[in-house]
Formats: C-alpha cells, structure tokens, sequence
C-alpha cells in the first residue's frame, strides 16, 4: 500500500516527538532540546537528544536518529508501513486502503497456509497417526511444544491434502502457488509433502508463510529434508526459522543464536533457551542478517560440526561483520548438533557452550590452520589472504586494525606487510578507481559537503541554488550523495522541501545521517556556502581527469586508439576548465 505525501505529511505535522518519545522513555530538558538515556543501546550518560523544534531525535552515542516514524520503528521493531500505521491511529487519521489483486491474492494465500497447518497439526492427534506423535516425543519434544510450533504430519498418499483443501472450497490454482504441491508429467498434481513430519515456517508476525517436512522413515532415496518452494509467501533467504518466538528474548537478552535446523532450534529453545533461530540451510544471507540487525548486534553462531558447517560458519563471518555486527561461534564436540547436544547434555551445558563461544578471529585462523601447513610459504600467503578478506570488511577502522595487530603476532609477519596486503583487498572492493588518499582534502572535503546539506536543511530555499551549480554524482561521500539525490528529487517533481518531508522517503541508514547533521550546531555564513560549493565542484572536476586518466593509461596499453581519439579530447577539455576556475 502506497501512503500520499499528504497523508505522511498530515501526520508528521501532528505528531509532537517529545510527547511521543517521553511516552517510552522519560525525557529532561536541556536548553532547546530533550535529553535522555538512549533506549537502544546501555549506557550511563544520556547521549540521546530530541528536538522539538525540528521535531527529530538522535543518539550521539550509536547513531540512530531520524523523525518520529524513524523512532517507532526502532522502539517497536516495525517496517515503515506499520509505524506510520501505528501513529495514524493514534491521532484518528484514516488511512487509503488500496488493495491491489496481488495483495488480496497474499491475504487468500495466507488464509489458505493457516488452513493447511490446521490440517497437518490436527493429523498428529488422530488415533491412527499416534506412532507419529510417540516418535516426536521420543525425540524430546513435548505436548506443549509441538502445539506452540503446531508440528504436524501429512500421511501416506498423494492426494491427501489436495481432497482436504478441495472439501473445504480451497482453489488448487492457490495451492500451486504456494508451493505445497507438485505438477505431475501426466498434467495433475500430487501433494508435496507424503508421510512427512510437518513443521510450519512462520514470519515475524506470526503467520504461516511456508512447510517444511522430515521424512519418517529412514530411506536412503528419500531425502531427509524437503521445504516448500519459493512462492508468493516463502522467500527462504529472508525468513529465519523461529524469530516469531524468539524476538523478544533476543532483545532482552542483546544477543541472538542462530542455528542450522528445525529441531536445532526447537529443542533449546523447549529448554529455557529462547533467543535462537534457525536459518533452514547451510548459509546464511544478507537479508536474514539484516533481519537479526533490527532486535541486537550480537550473534552467535552455532553450525554443525561438519565441513559443510564449518564453511557455512565462515561464510557468516563476513556477512555479518559487513552489516556491523559482532560475531561469536561456537564449535561443538564432533558428532553433536545443538538439538543432539541439548537433548543429551542439557541446556545449561549447551549454556556453558555459549559463554565459551569464541570470537571470530580465533574461530577463523584456527579452522584455516587446520586447512593449510602454515610451513609452507604459498598456504600460508592463502591463510592471510582469506584472514585479510575479512578484515576488509570492518567499517570500524579500529578494530580493523587491532585485529591486523593480532594476525601479524600470530603468523610472526610485520605489519606493514599485512597493511599493504590489505590495501590491496580494499582497493579492489571498491567500484571505480581509487586514487592516493590526502587526509587532510578528504576531511576539508567532507566539511564542504556536509556544510551543504546543512545549509538547504536550515534554509530550505538555498536548495534549488546548490541543485543549479552540483549533480548529486558529484558527492564525493557515499551516504550524502544518496542524501542529496533525495532532496533534489524535490526540485525535479516542483514540490516543495522540508525535513519532515525528506525524512519520509529516506532509510533509516540516511535518517540517522540527516538527525545528526540537524542537531548540530550551526550558523550559516554566505562566504563559507559559496565556498563549500567551489570546493566540491572543484573535487568533482578532479575526480572526472583522474578517472579519464585511468582510462587513458588503458586504452594506450590495449593500444585501443579508437578510444584514445574520444577519450584524449574529452580529458583536454577538462584540464581546460579547470585551470579556467
């Protein structure tokens, strides 16, 4: 559902962000603004700053800032759609409810899932499936349990839910879309899911959006596993298995686990142990990561103990340090998994394991130690390299290098060696040339850009001069090119431009940004913004002939001089213009 610009800004103006926050958290006065004790993340002095003149908030301390839709997306862990939700019924606004065929086709699809669950999990308790339940039992799960994850079982025979659902009025063409039966070569369909235990997959907000089945019988044709397909609910690399039950203990406890299977998660999670998810295969993605990113910064990583589990834990170190997470794993005695290991030794040993847990760069080097004979020159140019990959992906450039510290002292290589190596990775990672870095331009550079964006975000009207001289490409920093793509959006559809209004179309990355660049203090000087905009024009202009002369350099070595006719002008008539400034 798309919300009218009208309906958000009508909200935005009627909501007071300190009323809204101090409902949370209490809040005191300090000057013009509000001062609180951040609620996302400990600490002791209060780095959380609310304004109710520009009615935005922010933390000094972990960033996290933006307007009052940005707040309650934090507070509450909601998306967009539903914290403006939340806040129109507080203020009685009514909003546009435009279904489109593929919304109503989901609310069908999702009415129908809860219908199949209902289906599987009342097979379990008829008196002819009772073997079943007796085995789930025998597995360590309780009574209790299977009915809160409402565990199930399809029978024997290949039409056994395509009857139900045809019974009860449901529409096969719907079926097929969900994934939960198969097309046969003869042009008929047969159910998915034959003499399986059923376990339903359920999204955040409790719905059931997929099946996954555990064959009964041990046979070596059949394989042990089978999950629905990808289909208009079930996206297997953004669902993690259990995060319905487990959001809360994940926030309480500000760390999450995460596991590999079904009965991984549920047994400890039957056990006391609560703020585990499963990621229903062997690697992990970038949107469940992101998915965890929203209740804590912690993870534990807890995979099997086999190759494939080993690998699969590697792969989730860069992962999860690329989305600025702090990752801890856990290698468990061979021949356990964490549903094994629990049912055998406990939850507080499993517990124990926990604490235990080692931090990545141990877990790495040692699993790569045993990969390569650190004695031999060409392995041990492997490890480091493989180690270094993952330093790159550290944003914090501290502990990028405290860790480069700790390889250098336990492989005996200098530092610089290292460092250099690890330019070298960067550099590649890196879209488009990268030239020598000046420390001293960057920063000046920096200050002009962000003086700015400060500037049009204190006096809205200096934005349609700063559009007229610089294109948004011309940011040299990431996060306020994308900024300023959106605030010249404005001028490109005639609207007009206002905090409010921006901090309704921006991610909550770019709103922490603006509430941060808002609060500070600022007094715009006319020398210093004309200044700002030749310094950045002047940098664009640099950039433009260092990347010619990249090109240039190419061309001349492919001795491709078609595009050295083209390229040679263009970079004259450059250099022309600048010495013309």
């Amino acid at each position: 559902m798309a919300i009218p610009q009208e309906i958000l800004d009508e909200i935005q103006d009627k909501t007071n962000i300190v009323d809204l926050i101090s409902s949370y958290i209490p809040l005191k006065r300090s000057g013009r603004n509000f001062k609180a004790l951040c609620p996302f993340h400990s600490e002791k002095t209060p780095s959380f700053f609310v304004s109710p003149q520009r009615q935005i908030f922010h933390c000094f301390g972990c960033g996290i800032g933006g307007g009052p839709i940005q707040f309650l997306m934090q507070i509450e862990k909601v998306n967009f759609l539903e914290a403006v939700e939340i806040l129109a019924k507080k203020l009685g606004i009514t909003l546009p409810r435009r279904t489109s065929p593929q919304d109503s086709l989901k609310t069908q699809a999702y009415s129908l899932n809860k219908e199949i669950c209902s289906y599987f999990h009342n097979n379990l308790f008829k008196p002819q499936f009772k073997k079943i339940l007796n085995y789930l039992k025998q597995r360590g799960l309780k009574e209790e349990t299977i009915k809160k994850y409402k565990i199930g079982y399809a029978p024997k025979g290949f039409k056994n839910l395509i009857e139900y659902v045809r019974a009860k009025g449901g529409s096969l063409s719907l079926l097929d879309k969900l994934g939960v039966i198969s097309p046969t070569p003869d042009g008929s369909y047969i159910d998915l899911f034959r003499d399986r235990i059923i376990f339903p997959i359920f999204d955040i907000k409790n719905r059931v959006i997929g099946f996954g089945g555990r064959r009964v019988e041990e046979r070596e044709d059949l394989p042990k596993y089978i999950n629905t397909p990808e289909s208009i609910l079930y996206h297997k690399g953004e669902t993690l298995f259990g995060i319905n039950f487990a959001k809360q203990a994940i926030l309480k406890k500000d760390y999450c686990i995460i596991v590999e299977g079904y009965l991984d998660q549920i047994i400890p999670y039957q056990e006391g142990i609560e703020n585990i998810v499963a990621s229903l295969g062997t690697a992990l993605t970038p949107q469940q990561i992101r998915m965890i990113g929203r209740y804590t910064k912690n993870i534990v990583v807890i995979f099997d103990s086999d190759s494939a589990g080993k690998i699969s834990s590697l792969r989730a170190i860069d992962l999860a340090i690329e989305q600025n997470l702090n990752v801890k794993l856990v290698k468990l005695p061979p021949g356990f998994d964490p549903d094994s290991f629990t049912r055998e030794k406990g939850s507080q040993d499993f517990l124990k394991l926990i604490e235990e847990a080692e931090d990545f760069f141990f877990y790495k080097l040692e699993l790569l130690s045993e990969k390569f004979n650190l004695e031999n020159i060409q392995d041990k140019s492997k490890l480091l390299l493989e180690m270094l990959s993952t330093l790159s992906k550290f944003n914090n450039a501290l502990l990028k290098y405290e860790y480069l510290k700790k390889l250098a002292e336990r492989l005996k290589v200098k530092e610089e060696f290292l460092l250099i190596e690890l330019r070298k990775i960067e550099k590649q990672d890196r879209k488009g040339p990268s030239f020598k870095n000046n420390t001293f331009l960057k920063k000046e550079l920096n200050f002009a850009e962000e003086y700015l964006l400060k500037s049009i975000l204190h006096k809205p009207e200096l934005l349609a001069i700063v559009k007229g001289v610089i294109q948004s490409r011309e940011f040299s920093h990431k996060t306020l090119r994308r900024i300023f793509e959106e605030c010249f959006n404005f001028c490109e559809n005639s609207e007009d431009f206002s905090l409010k209004k921006l901090l309704t179309r921006v991610d909550g990355e770019l709103a922490s940004q603006i509430s941060r660049i808002s609060l500070e203090e600022f007094n715009f000087d006319q020398e210093t913004f004309k200044e700002s905009l030749l310094k950045v024009k002047e940098n664009s202009q640099k950039t433009k002939i260092e990347i010619l002369k990249e090109k240039i350099k190419e061309a001349e070595e492919k001795r491709d001089y078609l595009q050295l006719k083209t390229l040679i002008p263009e970079y004259e008539k450059l250099v022309r213009e600048q010495k013309l400034r």
